[in-house]
């Protein structure tokens, strides 16, 4: 019987959802532009607080705020913006989904490797803080890096960047809308 009442009840739900969807379709469509509003809201407000770090020591191993290393820098930022996320640049380059140059866009992950491939070990990561631009072939993005000794913004034409290209990927989903 009480099988028979549970078929009973999502033949029901199935035939008043039927009847509405189309009542509904415009809300969901203002849903999903609100949706997307709010990822692009999030990831602006996630660059902005990543950019007040600049000249913030680079420091290996820190976590920040007061100074860090290049996934300590990354993990501050996405967890303050309320993304969970690995601590090392290796266990980053697996989080998310893999995209290509072409797709990066404001909040994407940026790998660095070295060594030959196939052999390439990741050593570095930034966050995206533009999209892909297909006049330049380029963008820009944020990190903590060795090199400057602190958390500094960098083109990705830079020769030592675009040479040692270890990837992108995309862990915030709301960037694929």
């Amino acid at each position: 019987m009480k099988a028979f009442h549970n078929n009973i009840i999502k033949l029901l739900k199935t035939l008043f959802l039927a009847a509405f969807i189309p009542t509904l379709q415009p809300y969901v469509q203002a849903q999903e532009e609100m949706d997307s509003l709010d990822c692009v809201f999030t990831v602006d407000r996630m660059i902005r607080f990543a950019e007040r770090f600049q000249g913030v020591p680079y420091v290996w191993a820190a976590n920040g705020p007061d100074s860090f290393d290049c996934s300590g820098f990354v993990h501050y930022v996405y967890t303050h913006a309320g993304f969970k996320v690995k601590r090392n640049s290796k266990q980053l380059s697996m989080e998310g989904r893999e995209i290509s140059i072409v797709e990066v866009k404001k909040g994407d992950l940026i790998f660095f490797a070295s060594g030959e491939p196939p052999e390439r070990d990741i050593t570095h990561v930034g966050i995206a803080i533009s999209n892909y631009d297909p006049k330049t072939c380029s963008f820009q993005f944020i990190h903590a890096n060795k090199r400057d000794n602190c958390v500094a913004i960098s083109n990705y034409n830079e020769r030592r960047f675009r040479n040692t290209h270890g990837g992108a990927r995309r862990v915030i989903p709301c960037l694929d809308n």
